[in-house]
């Protein structure tokens, strides 16, 4: 067995996962090297692994012009990837994610992906709903999205955005007003905050190399909600949860560093739906945003990504089984072991070993 891990550059983000694949390689006896996937001789050196881990980066332009299209020509040398096709062809696309969960029947809200300008005039002025979401394809954290109150401010967004666009660069008064808003009041966390200052700038400084997002609307059917978002992840027929609340006077919860972990506002309706979407799309390792329609108490998903801060569901106490059972006593749900188990079962499973 032999795995393959992406080498990162001088600067390494606090979110990799690089450090939790090495450890499992060393802890488990499995021969690994960390490859520059960058350079153009990459797949003569990919020959002869078994797997080859790959770290997506929202704010990478590198990463992201490189991503599918390397991680796709791997997995036609038959070598296990992750993130692999089903996983990240919708990568950092709305667009693309909502075309998939409706594509396999996940429950979602209602949305237009509109690519001409008369169009979308009309469409506000005849079918929308206020308030709407308006989102660029691309971004995290609750950068790039919006609500739209009327049709005045939803024309001058189809204007700008069949005009000159929008960047998808994260914004920084918007990051230091959240951080700053979630972490009041506890120094510890407002040290922590500080600390990582680093990490944002170099990914807004490395994501101003994306070009504007221009040429398009995607809106999004506004869910009523009781100010807070789920996150939902499911790897290897196990679930768990973090629960992330709106920022004060705000509409939107990812990014705003408000967690917490009540298993009571995860409803069973969305742990259904998670793992039954899972198992339709065929993604080793998912996390899923679910708003929860406090009209209905259905929860749906608003957003989806293969990536995401693995260690944020250690506070969670345990894991849900695929029976919808909790487990308290068998530890929380470590998203790298869990992943590397199922990919390394599955190439010896193929050697028959």
């Amino acid at each position: 067995m032999r795995i393959a891990i992406q080498k990162h550059g001088e600067f390494v983000h606090s979110s990799t996962d690089q450090k939790a694949y090495i450890d499992y390689c060393e802890q488990n006896h499995i021969d690994y090297e960390l490859v520059d996937a960058f350079q153009p001789d990459i797949l003569s050196k990919l020959k002869g692994f078994d797997i080859f881990l790959w770290e997506q980066s929202i704010h990478s332009y590198s990463n992201q012009i490189i991503g599918r299209s390397l991680l796709n020509a791997v997995e036609s040398l038959g070598i296990k990837v992750f993130p692999n096709f089903q996983s990240f062809w919708h990568f950092d696309n709305k667009i693309a994610e909502s075309y998939y969960l409706e594509a396999v029947g996940a429950p979602i809200p209602k949305y237009w992906a509109i690519f001409d300008k008369n169009d979308a005039l009309d469409w506000l002025k005849e079918q929308a709903v206020f308030p709407i979401v308006a989102k660029l394809k691309a971004g995290a954290g609750g950068n790039n999205v919006r609500l739209i109150h009327g049709l005045s401010e939803g024309k001058r967004y189809v204007r700008r955005m069949f005009g000159r666009g929008f960047s998808p660069a994260p914004k920084l008064l918007f990051k230091v007003a959240s951080q700053y808003k979630s972490s009041r009041g506890n120094w510890e966390k407002m040290k922590s905050r500080i600390a990582r200052a680093p990490e944002f700038f170099h990914n807004y400084f490395d994501a101003r190399h994306f070009p504007n997002e221009t040429g398009y609307v995607y809106f999004q059917e506004f869910i009523p909600n009781d100010g807070f978002d789920i996150k939902v992840i499911v790897v290897n027929k196990k679930i768990s949860y973090f629960v992330r609340g709106n920022r004060q006077n705000d509409f939107r919860a990812s990014g705003s560093g408000y967690l917490e972990y009540t298993r009571e506002k995860v409803p069973m309706n969305v742990l259904i739906s998670a793992r039954d979407t899972a198992e339709k799309m065929n993604i080793p390792k998912v996390g899923f945003d679910y708003v929860i329609d406090n009209r209905t108490g259905e929860g749906k998903i608003v957003e989806m990504c293969c990536g995401y801060v693995a260690h944020l569901t250690d506070a969670a106490g345990g894991y849900w089984d695929y029976d919808l059972n909790w487990h308290e006593n068998d530890g929380v749900l470590n998203s790298v072991k869990e992943l590397l188990d199922l990919m390394t079962a599955q190439v010896r499973a193929e050697k028959g070993e």
